[in-house]
Protein backbone atom coordinates (compact mmCIF):
# COMPACT_ATOMS: atom_id res chain seq x y z
CA UNK A 1 0.00 0.00 0.00
CA UNK A 2 3.17 2.29 1.06
CA UNK A 3 4.61 2.07 -2.40
CA UNK A 4 1.44 2.52 -4.30
CA UNK A 5 0.95 6.19 -2.19
CA UNK A 6 4.32 6.98 -3.45
CA UNK A 7 3.78 6.06 -6.57
CA UNK A 8 0.95 7.92 -6.80
CA UNK A 9 2.39 11.01 -5.66
CA UNK A 10 5.58 10.88 -8.02
CA UNK A 11 2.93 10.50 -10.71
CA UNK A 12 1.43 13.74 -9.12
CA UNK A 13 4.70 15.64 -9.33
CA UNK A 14 5.50 14.31 -12.31
CA UNK A 15 2.54 16.04 -14.02
CA UNK A 16 2.79 18.67 -12.04
CA UNK A 17 6.53 19.08 -13.68
CA UNK A 18 5.13 18.31 -17.49
CA UNK A 19 2.21 20.63 -17.37
CA UNK A 20 3.00 23.75 -14.43
CA UNK A 21 6.33 23.73 -13.89
CA UNK A 22 6.79 26.99 -12.83
CA UNK A 23 3.82 25.86 -9.91
CA UNK A 24 6.38 23.04 -9.39
CA UNK A 25 9.47 25.82 -8.74
CA UNK A 26 7.23 27.63 -6.37
CA UNK A 27 6.16 24.88 -4.50
CA UNK A 28 9.96 23.31 -4.03
CA UNK A 29 11.10 26.94 -2.99
CA UNK A 30 8.46 27.16 -0.62
CA UNK A 31 10.38 24.43 1.35
CA UNK A 32 13.08 26.18 1.11
CA UNK A 33 12.02 29.20 2.41
CA UNK A 34 13.37 30.34 5.78
CA UNK A 35 11.20 33.23 7.05
CA UNK A 36 8.53 33.14 9.53
CA UNK A 37 7.10 36.54 9.20
CA UNK A 38 4.21 36.94 7.93
CA UNK A 39 3.50 40.57 8.14
CA UNK A 40 4.10 41.72 4.43
CA UNK A 41 3.43 38.32 2.71
CA UNK A 42 0.57 37.25 1.71
CA UNK A 43 -0.89 33.73 2.86
CA UNK A 44 0.09 30.80 0.62
CA UNK A 45 -2.13 27.69 0.10
CA UNK A 46 -1.05 24.48 -1.86
CA UNK A 47 -4.25 21.66 -1.16
CA UNK A 48 -4.10 18.60 -2.89
CA UNK A 49 -6.96 16.19 -2.77
CA UNK A 50 -7.32 12.80 -4.97
CA UNK A 51 -10.13 11.03 -5.57
CA UNK A 52 -10.22 7.93 -7.86
CA UNK A 53 -8.06 8.08 -10.50
CA UNK A 54 -7.82 12.41 -11.06
CA UNK A 55 -6.00 14.29 -8.66
CA UNK A 56 -7.08 18.17 -7.86
CA UNK A 57 -4.86 20.95 -6.65
CA UNK A 58 -5.97 23.95 -5.26
CA UNK A 59 -3.31 26.83 -5.04
CA UNK A 60 -2.76 30.52 -4.83
CA UNK A 61 0.90 30.87 -5.87
CA UNK A 62 0.65 31.99 -9.26
CA UNK A 63 -0.33 35.46 -9.09
CA UNK A 64 -1.81 35.34 -5.51
CA UNK A 65 -5.49 34.27 -7.38
CA UNK A 66 -6.98 30.94 -7.04
CA UNK A 67 -6.03 28.10 -9.33
CA UNK A 68 -7.64 24.68 -8.94
CA UNK A 69 -5.77 21.88 -11.90
CA UNK A 70 -7.18 18.53 -12.22
CA UNK A 71 -4.93 16.06 -13.45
Amino acid sequence: MEIEQRLGLYQVFLKLYEHHRSLLDEILQLEKSTSNSFGSVATRCVTGIIQGDRVHLVTNLIDGTTQISVY
